[in-house]
C-alpha cells in the first residue's frame, strides 16, 4: 500500500485548481469562482466596516453632551444627593470612575427682536454646571468675549444661533419666556420673562438638539423655569459602554427612591434599529457569498468530471476513499481561501485609501467624511466564513465519490 501524506494531498489540490495549458477553460472557471468569493468577501467586509463606522460616529455624537446615567428622585421619600452619590460609588469598580452633577431641564420660548417685530421659537432648556463642559469632548463649542454683561448668559445650539440671526455683536441678547413659571397672588400661573446675553453656540451634530438647545447654569435654569423645572442628577462614567450594567446596579440600590436610565436605554429604539439593519445587511451579504459558493460547487463538479481518469488511477494504486474525498474538499478550500484572501486584501487596500483620502459628505449628513471602522476579528470571521462556505459547496461533489467506480472511469481510456 502506497502512503498518501498530507503534502501530496495539498500538491494535488493545487494542480487541480491550476491545471496544464490544455485545461484553459478549467483555469477560467477556477478564476471565476475565486473572483466570486473575493468580490463577496470584499463587499461584506467593506459594507460592515462602513456600517460599524456610522454606528461608532452615532454613539460618539449621542455621548457628545448626553449624560451616561440620568437619576430622577421619585416617590414619597426621594433619594438625597448623599444617597445617590453613595449608590453610584458602590456600583462602579473605581470610585473615581464616575462623576455626579446636577441638571435642570424644561421648555421655554426664546424671543429676539427683529426689526419692528420678534422672532419666536420653542426651545429646550438645560441647566448644567460649568464643570460638565469638559465632559463633552465631541461637542464643538464657540464662545466670544462679553465684557460688562448686565445679566446672565447662555449658549445656544448652532442651528438655533443661525436661525435667530445672531451676529458677532457682543451685546446680542435674547429673551426666554417660561409660560407656566410663576404663581401669582390670584392663584394663576404667569409667564416668567428674563433677558440673557448670548456668549456663543454649541454644535452637537444632532439637528434636533442644535435647533432647540439652550445651555445655562443650573441655578439660573431653575429660576427661569420655576414650577415646570425638572431637577435631575446625571452621572458621567469613564467607561460609558458599561452604563447599562451600572444603571441596573444603581437602580437596585435606589429602588423606590429614584428612577435610573442609561444613555443606551434612552436611545434604545435608535440603537435597536441600527442593530437590526446590520443584521439584515449581514444576511444579505452572506447570500452573496452563498451565490459565489454555488459557483464553486459547479466548478468542483466539473473538475471531478474532468479528472475521472486521475481519480481512477489513484484508486487503483491504493488511495483510500477518504483520500479522494479530502482531495475534493481541499480543492474547494483552496478556491475559498484564495478568494477570501483576495477579498480581504482588497478591503485592506480600500481601507488604507479611505484613511488617506476620505470621501467627503454633504453638510446635511452632519458627518465630515464617510466613516470606516475596521475590526480584525470581524475581518477574520468573514474570511473564515468564505472558506467554510466554499468547503461546504464541495461536500456534494465529494459525497458523490462514494459511488465512484474506477473500472467505469477507465473503460473508454
Amino acid at each position: 500500500m502506497i502512503g498518501f501524506p498530507g503534502a501530496n494531498l495539498c500538491g494535488l489540490a493545487r494542480r487541480w485548481i491550476w491545471p496544464r495549458r490544455q485545461y484553459l477553460f478549467a483555469r477560467f472557471l477556477t478564476l471565476t469562482a475565486i473572483a466570486g468569493v473575493g468580490i463577496s468577501v470584499f463587499a461584506m467586509t467593506l459594507v460592515l466596516a462602513v456600517m460599524g463606522g456610522f454606528r461608532t460616529e452615532l454613539e460618539r455624537k449621542l455621548l457628545g453632551i448626553a449624560p451616561h446615567l440620568t437619576i430622577t428622585p421619585t416617590g414619597e421619600d426621594p433619594a438625597t444627593i448623599d444617597t445617590i452619590a453613595h449608590a453610584v460609588a458602590s456600583s462602579v469598580e473605581d470610585p473615581g470612575a464616575a462623576e455626579l452633577f446636577r441638571m435642570v431641564e424644561g421648555e421655554a420660548i426664546i424671543q429676539r427682536a427683529v426689526g419692528a417685530g420678534f422672532s419666536d421659537q420653542g426651545v429646550k432648556i438645560r441647566g448644567v454646571d460649568t464643570a460638565q463642559y469638559r465632559r463633552w469632548p465631541t461637542a464643538n463649542v464657540w464662545t466670544r468675549e462679553v465684557s460688562g454683561a448686565s445679566g446672565p448668559t447662555v449658549l445656544l445650539g448652532s442651528e438655533l444661533y443661525l436661525n435667530l440671526g445672531i451676529g458677532i455683536d457682543p451685546s446680542e441678547t435674547v429673551r426666554l419666556i417660561a409660560p407656566l413659571g410663576m404663581l401669582t397672588p390670584a392663584g394663576e400661573l404667569a409667564p416668567i420673562v428674563r433677558e440673557y446675553t448670548v456668549t456663543g453656540w454649541l454644535r452637537t451634530g444632532f439637528f434636533e438638539q442644535d435647533t432647540k438647545l439652550v445651555i445655562m447654569p443650573a441655578d439660573e435654569a431653575e429660576r427661569l423655569l420655576g414650577l415646570q423645572s425638572v431637577s435631575r442628577w446625571v452621572v458621567y462614567l469613564n467607561r460609558p459602554m458599561r452604563a447599562g450594567s451600572v444603571a441596573a446596579a444603581v437602580q437596585a440600590r435606589l429602588a423606590g427612591h429614584a428612577e435610573v436610565a442609561s444613555w443606551e436605554g434612552q436611545n434604545r429604539r435608535l440603537l435597536n434599529a441600527l442593530r437590526l439593519e446590520r443584521i439584515v445587511m449581514t444576511v444579505i451579504l452572506l447570500l452573496m457569498v452563498l451565490i459565489a459558493t454555488a459557483g464553486i460547487c459547479g466548478v468542483v463538479f466539473l473538475h471531478v468530471a474532468w479528472r475521472q481518469r486521475d481519480l481512477a488511477i489513484l484508486w487503483a494504486i491504493g488511495a483510500p476513499g477518504w483520500f479522494l474525498v479530502r482531495l475534493v474538499l481541499q480543492v474547494g478550500a483552496c478556491i475559498g481561501g484564495l478568494g477570501s484572501l483576495c477579498g480581504l486584501a482588497g478591503a485592506g487596500i480600500a481601507g488604507v485609501w479611505l484613511a488617506r483620502h476620505p470621501i467627503r459628505l454633504p453638510a446635511t449628513f452632519y458627518l465630515d467624511h464617510l466613516p470606516v471602522e475596521w475590526h480584525g476579528l470581524r475581518c477574520a470571521a468573514i474570511g473564515l466564513a468564505g472558506i467554510m462556505l466554499a468547503v461546504a459547496a464541495a461536500v456534494v461533489p465529494a459525497w458523490r465519490l462514494r459511488r465512484f467506480s474506477p473500472t467505469e472511469a477507465l473503460r473508454y481510456e
